[in-house]
């Protein structure tokens, strides 16, 4: 059986996909396999052999173990039936333990769909979990920037096989995700697990064959796509992501608040003399990523009785079974340490040591914070001081998190969580301001929805009334604090406003009514 199906779109006289309705009286794209003897089946015999080995061959058993995890739990409320079939040539496919699938596209990019009908010779088979569906072309085969995109395409997949209401879950966040930006809890993870992939692949590429980037692959670096993929590399290994964002130069003299928002986002200007907010690290996919990917390479973890795969997926697949599941790095992990309760000191001291304790305790964050300012001045007394703080602060809560405190109502040992620091989400939306879905387009018609727990100075400055010193007046509130509990904490912010208060409130109350962000 191949580990692989490639497949293209069945197409009408005009060109376009044909779809054919399927279950839940949805239209699903209409797919085949290319010819053998054409220019596409040469690039599919060239993927087969590039997609089902080397890096490509982890996310791919991942994908298949999804499947069968899946299909474990068919019987569960909520679970698809694994043999759904109906319509014309309603024959069923064994799709949860057959191949992975690959749809060969005309559209830019990569992305995880769910469902299709599979023609064979005019007969058509319903298949029912997820395939990669991306451009791939003679030039581009070669291109290990092509294992890196497949194999994040399918860490979506993999999520949306086990947690099957996740494809249509809208987000609360409206902000284009990008690594070095912070949405939400829900599309942090999607994102955060699929890049985590990337750099697991770099690892070993990079090892296997180094190579030397030629003069236009370096200006092609330049642009935000470029730059994007060069930071889930490199800024997952760095861990950069867990820290704040240097201001923008141009915060004062910015007369275009987009223009603002925009180089707020897309910056990879980290400070490491501050950390995000426990919050704000638990809605960025980069940190996401750089949790996975750390956990993945933790031998702690990994050198157990079960595989650090199958342990993964175990973890999301607990989520998915939950009466309303609830995707999120938080979840996750309570997920993945009630499962495995022999991995749970270890899975503490990795978020620990990668966050720094930022999602505990906010005395954590400013000992961090100490630290580094010392130890970048050269003070050599202040630093010892300093990091000997830090390091022993981290151990107490490691050591908070594993053992058992005071006896439960249950009585049941009681351990303190690794979430202490986070606070609330407190969601607006400003149906006044209104973004692209992407850096590079144009068109602006999505209200921006911003959370006062994790946005940007650029962000709040996005609010009428809200200028630069005041943006910076709340973040700094913020940072003190660890988090806001509610509108009511901005009243004590010197310069805050009845009007800009009842704006807020008036903000909020449309967020609530809200019903949530469709992402691609």
């Amino acid at each position: 059986m191949d580990e692989l199906r490639i497949l293209v779109p069945l197409t009408d006289d005009a060109g376009g996909i044909l779809h054919q309705q399927g279950p839940s009286d949805r239209a699903y794209p209409v797919l085949r396999e290319p010819v053998a003897d054409s220019a596409v089946g040469r690039i599919v015999d060239a993927l087969k052999r590039k997609l089902t080995t080397g890096p490509a061959a982890r996310a791919l058993r991942m994908e298949r173990q999804s499947r069968l995890a899946t299909l474990s739990g068919a019987d569960e409320p909520g679970r698809p039936d694994a043999s759904v079939g109906s319509g014309s040539g309603s024959g069923t496919l064994p799709s949860l333990v057959g191949p992975a699938f690959l749809l060969l596209s005309s559209r830019e990019g990569g992305f995880a769909r769910v469902g299709f009908w599979l023609d064979t010779d005019g007969e058509r088979t319903f298949v029912p979990s997820g395939y990669v569906e991306m451009v791939v072309d003679e030039a581009s085969v070669e291109d290990n920037g092509v294992v890196s995109t497949f194999c994040h395409e399918m860490g979506h997949v993999i999520i949306r096989n086990l947690v099957p209401s996740f494809a249509d879950r809208p987000s609360p966040s409206t902000k284009m995700h990008m690594s070095m930006a912070v949405t939400d809890y829900q599309t942090a993870f999607d994102e955060g697990f699929a890049e985590h992939f990337q750099t697991v692949v770099a690892d070993q590429i990079e090892s296997a064959t180094p190579q030397r980037a030629g003069l236009v692959a370096q200006v092609r670096g330049l642009w935000h796509s470029g730059i994007d993929a060069h930071m889930r590399v490199h800024g997952v290994r760095e861990n950069l992501y867990i820290h704040g964002k240097t201001t923008p130069t141009c915060m004062d003299e910015c007369a275009d608040a987009y223009e603002l928002y925009l180089d707020s986002e897309t910056s990879i200007l980290f400070d490491h003399e501050t950390l995000k907010t426990g919050q704000q690290m638990m809605a960025c996919e980069g940190v996401i990523a750089t949790l996975l990917y750390r956990m993945t390479n933790d031998e702690r973890l990994a050198g157990r009785s079960l595989d650090i795969d199958l342990k993964i997926i175990a973890a999301i697949g607990a989520m998915g079974r939950q009466a309303e599941p609830t995707v999120s790095m938080m979840e996750f992990v309570d997920r993945y340490m009630e499962l495995f309760p022999e991995d749970r000191a270890a899975m503490a001291d990795m978020v620990i040591a990668t966050t720094y304790g930022a999602t505990m305790s906010q005395d954590a964050v400013k000992t961090y914070e100490r630290a580094a300012r010392s130890g970048r001045l050269g003070n050599i007394d202040a630093f010892r001081a300093d990091a000997q703080e830090l390091i022993k602060r981290l151990r107490e809560l490691t050591t908070a998190v594993t053992a058992a405190i005071a006896p439960s109502t249950e009585s049941q040992p009681r351990l303190i969580s690794l979430w202490g620091n986070i606070g609330p989400e407190l969601w607006l939306l400003n149906s006044d301001f209104r973004i692209a879905r992407a850096v590079w387009e144009k068109d602006r018609s999505i209200p921006l929805a911003l959370n006062l727990n994790t946005a940007t100075e650029a962000e709040l400055m996005t609010v009428p009334g809200i200028d630069s010193g005041l943006a910076a007046a709340i973040v700094r509130l913020r940072g003190n604090l660890g988090y806001l509990q509610g509108l009511a904490d901005l009243e004590s912010v010197p310069g805050m406003i009845a009007d800009v208060m009842t704006r807020l409130q008036s903000m909020m109350e449309k967020a609530r009514q809200f019903s949530g962000y469709i992402r691609e």
